[in-house]
């Protein structure tokens, strides 16, 4: 398997796989969209369970293998109580 910066195939495959990987992760809305010959924007939504969310937004250049940019907010949802993060 290639590393997942080595090519916008190989980071599809892992972003898109985030859920099968991680059984608390129960809902993602992250986009992977190609903006040029190397380069490429993720953004997104990734909803956990405890009503955790964390908004990204990434700039990956895969001439380089890195990211170039990451932005993250995230925060508990209102509808959840301290009580349902214990769960």
């Amino acid at each position: 398997m290639s590393a997942p910066l080595d090519d916008i195939a190989s980071y599809s495959a892992f972003v898109y796989a985030l859920a099968a990987r991680h059984q608390f992760v129960t809902n993602s809305t992250l986009a992977l969209v190609p903006i040029g010959a190397t380069l490429a924007k993720l953004e997104g939504r990734i909803q956990c369970r405890g009503g955790i969310h964390l908004e990204v937004w990434e700039l990956i250049d895969f001439a380089a293998k890195r990211i170039r940019t990451y932005c993250q907010d995230g925060g508990i949802d209102d509808t959840w109580s301290r009580e349902n993060l214990l769960v």
